[in-house]
């Protein structure tokens, strides 16, 4: 500013090549409206007062706004030279990574086709083959999407340099094609062109990108084909000298940490001189691969004056995954979570202090980790005290009520965020139907406008789906997987076939939805149908999971050994989760000969495993079994849980055991300080039922302390089948106001009059 002062007091304001430069400088500085009213008052422009605007535009990040200038250059016929066209291709470039320009019109749509017609031109003027145009060009049509143009670019380079090389191998990572820029860096050194620092930053982010693709035991074996490539990549580096770059390190530790060599990582990060982006990669490192004590550790030891916002985000996100820890306690007794709490909270006065509270990226963090450590409040606090907001900050907010089971929450939250006027995305749309799937999910009650959870919860679910449609983003796969699963917990099985089979590309998400869909609304058999037909695709862990349900549900012995071998024919055998469910699936076909061979070939089997044991013996009638495998749970120093408990309760009601099954009831809280909910409570009915003991059953509900839920009011009606008509009123009433169009409370009493010689009530 003061030279600009000084060029007005020496008369320059009307001298062109003062102007040019004070555009020029205005525009490094970020400063397009003062560089825009230099322009304005020239007296007369020069090319290179054009591109000097130009370029401020780009600077400023106003594609758009650069675009627009360009225009006004060819409508005022200033003829464009080699710079001139690279900042337009530039400015399309700018453009093609904003958002949405509008709902209709999508930025890299628009910047393409304006990038082609300046690509035309260029050719035209016989400048497209030069590298400076050419890598432009290349740069464009990648952030574009447009690969094959990419390609066809590079192909017409005379003589490409390293720079365009670079860009075509940047190009490659960007599009997920790490494996076609590794052998084109191959390539490159067959064509005798020697690669810069760029060079390898780039291929090093395509041994990562690799790395994130490949299966997790073969990353964790030294063996794996990434990493050794990487080690051979870092070999290169050091031959060539290029160890030593800050920037080529911090490459170096990030693709160590994506192939999950923690050593080397540490190894490479002692070895160079770091900057705030090598400390803050350290940290990315540490927190991927789940060592938040570590990450927490290396940010105490970095000095105040070169963190930055980002590198606060990270320590954020390392106390959000100390947090998801599964282990209960730390030093002196502390929880996870409350030690991890304290330290957010401490981070969340630094940001403060330091003024980084205004970055929207800190905020979102603020907002994940206060929600992952159960405290709503301080995420609420965080979000409402925000002096602006942006999309990711409204989806940070929306995960985290989803996160907490505030399904309802969330939806109002929606609510306002349109009020406000923000477009949704894609991300915006999944966490909505995640939210409408809480809903679903919630037990059944009436709200005030009469509808049950699950009615709501489809009806929402609807509108979100036309509202996903009107934004264009229903063909997007990771949308459609939500829709699927959104409607399956709905009860909505038409819609969720009809969202499948509209689905033009389907990963291994979309089929694991669909069956998930089919196992949860008893159509086992189609979704045995549906899983043969998956077996031409990937199969996962998740899809055996669920189809080994189904499985448990049809008794299907034969098809639950063949999926046996498949589970261990993937490796899966020790999954613990895929273990559990094929103890479960051999206990619900009766056969726990096969059952107990399962449980006894896992290594450590967890709580849902031995659970699944107690049912499958209980299933089975052997409730001396069942009554065996609880007590070796506790020999064997595993913690038990409530649903442990449901299990060997509702193992004693199967065999009418009514005095051991009090007593485990009676265990449960006074020895485990378990407190009984609405399942457990279920559970004793029906072992109370089972006897017809309706005495101890009236006592044992006027006693309860916790909520009635219509599943329980119904188990009662089916007690009473047994014989008691005014305890079956008493169910058949509070049925009824719970879910007054459900069918079966309706059944169950009229079968109940007509057993006790009542037609005319029975009739009515």
């Amino acid at each position: 500013m003061e030279l600009h002062t000084e060029a007005l007091m020496r008369g320059l304001a009307t001298d062109v090549f003062a102007c040019n430069t004070l555009i020029s400088m205005y525009g490094k500085c970020h400063a397009a409206v003062d560089a825009e009213c230099v322009f304005e008052l020239m007296s007369e422009h020069t090319l290179v007062s054009w591109n000097a605007m130009l370029a401020a535009s780009i600077e400023d990040g106003k594609g758009e706004k650069a675009l627009w200038i360009f225009a006004q250059m060819c409508h005022e016929q200033v003829g464009a030279d080699q710079a001139t066209y690279v900042t337009a291709i530039q400015a399309c470039t700018v453009l093609a990574e904003q958002e949405e320009w509008t709902m209709r019109l999508n930025n890299k749509e628009v910047a393409l086709e304006i990038g082609k017609a300046l690509h035309a031109d260029t050719s035209r003027q016989d400048i497209a083959s030069s590298s400076f145009v050419g890598s432009t060009l290349i740069n464009m049509y990648n952030k574009c999407g447009a690969i094959i143009d990419t390609e066809h670019t590079f192909s017409s380079l005379v003589q490409p340099n390293i720079v365009a090389w670079n860009t075509l191998i940047s190009a490659y990572v960007e599009q997920d094609q790490g494996e076609t820029a590794l052998q084109l860096f191959v390539f490159l050194q067959h064509e005798a062109v020697v690669p810069d620092q760029t060079t390898y930053v780039a291929v090093l982010q395509a041994c990562a990108s690799l790395a994130e693709k490949e299966d997790t035991f073969e990353m964790s074996s030294s063996s794996s084909i990434t990493l050794c490539i990487g080690q051979a990549l870092h070999a290169d580096i050091i031959t060539r000298g290029f160890e030593s770059v800050a920037f080529v390190g911090n490459s170096l530790v990030t693709m160590y940490g994506k192939c999950m060599a923690i050593d080397e990582a540490e190894h490479v990060f002692c070895s160079y001189q770091h900057t705030t982006m090598s400390w803050n990669s350290m940290l990315s490192v540490y927190i991927e691969q789940g060592l938040g004590e570590n990450a927490l550790f290396l940010y105490m030891q970095m000095q105040e004056s070169i963190q930055d916002e980002r590198t606060l985000v990270m320590a954020l996100l390392a106390c959000l995954t100390l947090s998801e820890k599964e282990e209960a306690l730390v030093i002196e007794g502390q929880s996870v979570k409350v030690m991890s709490l304290e330290i957010g909270r401490t981070l969340h006065a630094k940001a403060q202090q330091s003024g980084f509270i205004c970055d929207l990226f800190v905020c979102s963090a603020l907002i994940s980790m206060y929600s992952t450590c159960g405290y709503m409040k301080g995420a609420d606090f965080v979000f409402c005290v925000m002096p602006y907001r942006d999309l990711p900050t409204w989806n940070s907010m929306l995960s985290a009520c989803v996160e907490q089971n505030l399904g309802a929450k969330a939806l109002w939250l929606y609510k306002e965020m349109l009020k406000d006027g923000f477009t949704p995305n894609q991300r915006t749309f999944v966490v909505l139907l995640q939210a409408c799937t809480i809903l679903a999910e919630t037990e059944d009650t009436t709200n005030q406008e009469g509808f049950m959870h699950k009615e709501l919860a489809l009806l929402i679910g609807q509108a979100l789906h036309a509202d996903a449609r009107y934004f264009g983003f229903t063909c997007d796969v990771f949308v459609g997987n939500s829709l699927i699963a959104m409607y399956g917990k709905c009860g909505s099985l038409t819609n969720a076939e009809l969202v499948f089979s509209s689905l033009s590309q389907r990963d291994i998400v979309s089929w694991n939805a669909m069956v998930s869909a089919l196992v949860d609304l008893g159509q086992e058999d189609n979704a045995v149908r549906l899983y043969r037909l998956m077996q031409k695709h990937i199969v996962t862990h998740i899809t055996l999971t669920r189809i080994l349900q189904a499985c448990s549900s049809t008794g299907s012995l034969d098809y639950c050994r063949q999926l046996h071998f498949e589970v261990v024919s993937a490796g899966y055998d020790q999954n613990p989760s895929l273990a559990a469910t094929l103890v479960s699936a051999y206990g619900g076909c009766s056969s726990t000969s096969d059952m107990q061979m399962v449980f006894f070939g896992i290594l450590e089997p967890d709580l849902t495993t031995w659970n699944a044991c107690i049912a499958g013996h209980a299933g089975d009638g052997d409730f001396l079994l069942s009554f065996d495998v609880f007590e070796r749970i506790n020999l064997a120093g595993v913690i038990v849980d409530g649903v442990t408990f449901i299990k060997v309760i509702s193992a004693c009601a199967r065999t009418a055991l009514v005095p051991e099954g009090l007593a485990y009831f009676k265990s449960m809280t006074v020895d485990y300080e378990i407190l009984p909910d609405m399942k457990h409570h279920g559970c004793l009915l029906d072992l109370l039922g089972r006897t017809g003991d309706f005495k101890r059953i009236e006592s044992f509900i006027d006693r309860m302390p916790v909520q009635t839920d219509v599943a329980f009011w119904l188990g009662l009606l089916g007690a009473c089948t047994r014989g008691n008509l005014e305890l079956a009123e008493r169910a058949f009433e509070n049925a009824v106001n719970l879910q007054p169009e459900q069918s079966t409370p309706y059944i169950l009493m009229s079968n109940i009059y007509a057993d006790a010689g009542l037609q005319e009530c029975a009739g009515g």
